[in-house]
């Protein structure tokens, strides 16, 4: 028998890409059965992120609440008093039959404990919303150790365990596997039904009837990565036909940079709407990086480039071997998501780009996928 008065904990990680793989569960569970949710965040700079990101933050307080538990005071044992009693709730919650959802947290003590109490109640997710298998990452991670997961329950988005962090540990666990959350029907549905009221509240001064150019950033605030995001952004400028650039900063993007980097210049914007909603209008995404929102353009048939800059510089890859290094340097981590990976070419950069932006502009009319996961639901609600 099903309860609706149940409630959903999410502890989140410290990057919004745990909140991202699972906020679309979270909201089919809310408009399907009634069942709200908990966000439980610990750390300050996503706390903020979730602000900042329109999207998630509405759609946060459609379904539930925010539970911020490192607020208060900048003492770290008087933090940890004011959070028992939000914790005490949890516990509570938790012994009439709430359901927990972690990406890491339970994993360790002292949040462990609450995996040792409700351990059939605990879900361990995985980490990115999409079929992300970083075959050339795992080529060189296949001795890392295996972690110990919190939990009689696994989430995966990907096709094969094995291409996972849960790889070989789900022999007594169950496993659910539910696809990419970001490519479900009711959160397509739900992105492209407020399309209209994004664009129209947060960029009412920009021109997307002939779509846009999605920049996304990672952090400018070393010399490095600042340099080849300067360089990036000249050669939008060079290619550019009057088409908007949208440029979506992450959590520890360095503003100042961006803003300073941009002082001026026409048809440049910065957007805190959510990937999945820039990529329903968007013509061409771009990173310096492989980024995890390829995922959302691929989803709706965007195009994808991957601007990097691999050299021998002994700090900043530091943590490659050479021959890591190597490869890297020649394909993405992610190849299946990226459609052009250039490292430290500027010339083909602006030729792609002209090539791309000379197409005709069409709007996505993806609608979502139907997915046969029904024994997920089933679990979290009984």
């Amino acid at each position: 028998m099903f309860r609706n008065n149940r409630k959903i904990i999410v502890f989140v990680k410290n990057k919004l890409m745990s909140l991202d793989t699972v906020i679309p569960i979270l909201l089919e569970m809310k408009v399907s059965y009634g069942i709200h949710s908990e966000i439980v965040v610990l750390d300050g700079m996503a706390y903020n992120a979730i602000q900042d990101n329109v999207v998630l933050r509405d759609i946060n307080n459609n379904i539930g609440s925010v539970l911020f538990l490192a607020k208060g005071s900048k003492v770290k044992i008087l933090r940890y008093i004011n959070a028992l009693i939000p914790l005490s709730k949890i516990v509570i919650g938790c012994i009439k039959g709430d359901k927990i959802i972690h990406f890491g947290h339970l994993d360790v003590f002292p949040f462990k404990i609450f995996s040792l109490l409700f351990n059939k109640n605990i879900y361990r997710m995985q980490g990115t919303a999409y079929n992300f298998d970083y075959p050339v990452k795992l080529q060189f991670r296949k001795n890392n150790p295996i972690p110990v997961l919190a939990g009689k329950n696994l989430i995966i988005c990907s096709d094969d365990i094995k291409n996972t962090h849960f790889r070989n540990t789900g022999k007594e666990k169950t496993i659910y596997k539910i696809g990419e959350t970001r490519t479900r029907k009711s959160w397509v549905e739900y992105i492209n039904s407020k399309s209209e009221y994004y664009f129209s509240k947060y960029h009412a001064d920009v021109d997307i009837s002939s779509g846009f150019i999605v920049f996304i950033l990672g952090g400018i605030n070393r010399e490095f990565t600042y340099n080849l995001f300067l360089s990036t952004i000249e050669i939008l400028k060079l290619s550019n036909n009057n088409i908007p650039i949208l440029i979506k900063p992450h959590a520890y993007t360095n503003i100042d940079n961006l803003n300073k980097a941009i002082a001026g210049l026409n048809l440049f914007y910065i957007t805190y709407l959510h990937p999945s909603l820039l990529a329903s209008r968007a013509r061409v995404f771009i990173s310096n990086g492989f980024s995890n929102t390829f995922g959302d353009a691929h989803t709706y048939g965007v195009r994808t480039i991957e601007y990097v800059n691999f050299t021998n510089d002994d700090v900043e890859y530091a943590e490659l071997s050479s021959e890591e290094l190597k490869i890297r340097s020649k394909v993405s981590v992610e190849p299946k998501y990226v459609d052009y990976f250039i490292n430290n070419d500027s010339d083909k950069l602006l030729k792609i780009m002209r090539e791309v932006l000379d197409q005709k502009y069409i709007k996505s009319n993806f609608k979502g996928n139907i997915n046969s996961d029904e024994e997920l639901f089933i679990s979290l609600l009984k």
